[in-house]
């Protein structure tokens, strides 16, 4: 990776994909989302999949630790050792990506992560992808990130009202933040869904030009 050209000197304003995973990482769900959002000018940042991945073990484990549940002594260190065994694969992944120039943080850590939304909804959440939406919006906008797009796929009712539930209370806490939810639905049409986005896309660069973003 060291070895691939980069120019950092005018970096884009950043957006976040957040939402339900298979659409976040599919372009063919997600008709191509990334590639849509680069060629309006923006640098893409990806919800991490590890996350989502070690989202169900961690709840389960803070639930057993916070509210006392009484579960086989094998299950406890089931959730535990997974915490533990995705600890120590972010630490080696972490020690390969600060070799480059461009990895200026280290990723944050689910357990920080989740503790972020706690004012919105609890760390203890288990549905659809719970806390990972509020916790990665809130994570990013502390960090400079203005724009962010929920994707939203058909009949996942956790995921819709988690998704669209949580962006009042999220633009109270950033009120220059624009944040779109987009329904993903056989009788949802492109051309809407794109029309929506290039709405919050305006929305951004305008505010940006005010001083009231900036990029990552």
């Amino acid at each position: 990776m060291k070895q691939v050209p980069y120019d950092r000197s005018h970096p884009r304003p950043t957006v976040l994909i957040v939402g339900e995973y298979l659409l976040n990482f599919h372009p063919g769900a997600n008709h191509d989302i990334e590639a849509f959002l680069e060629q309006n000018g923006f640098e893409i940042i990806e919800a991490r999949m590890s996350d989502v991945i070690q989202k169900s073990y961690f709840y389960r484990d803070m639930q057993v630790r916070e509210y006392h549940l009484h579960k086989p002594l094998q299950e406890k260190l089931c959730y535990r050792m997974a915490d533990l065994f995705f600890d120590l694969a972010h630490d080696a992944a972490d020690k390969i990506a600060s070799a480059h120039p461009l990895y200026d943080r280290p990723a944050v850590r689910l357990p920080e992560l989740v503790k972020e939304s706690d004012p919105i909804i609890h760390h203890t959440f288990d549905a659809g992808e719970g806390v990972l939406i509020p916790g990665e919006i809130l994570h990013h906008a502390a960090h400079g990130c203005r724009a962010f797009v929920i994707l939203q796929p058909f009949g996942c009712l956790p995921n819709h009202v988690v998704g669209k539930g949580v962006i009042k209370a999220l633009r109270k806490a950033y009120p220059s933040s624009n944040i779109v939810a987009i329904d993903y639905d056989p009788g949802a049409s492109e051309v809407n869904q794109l029309n929506r986005i290039k709405l919050m896309l305006s929305t951004a660069q305008k505010n940006l030009k005010k001083g009231e973003g900036s990029a990552e």
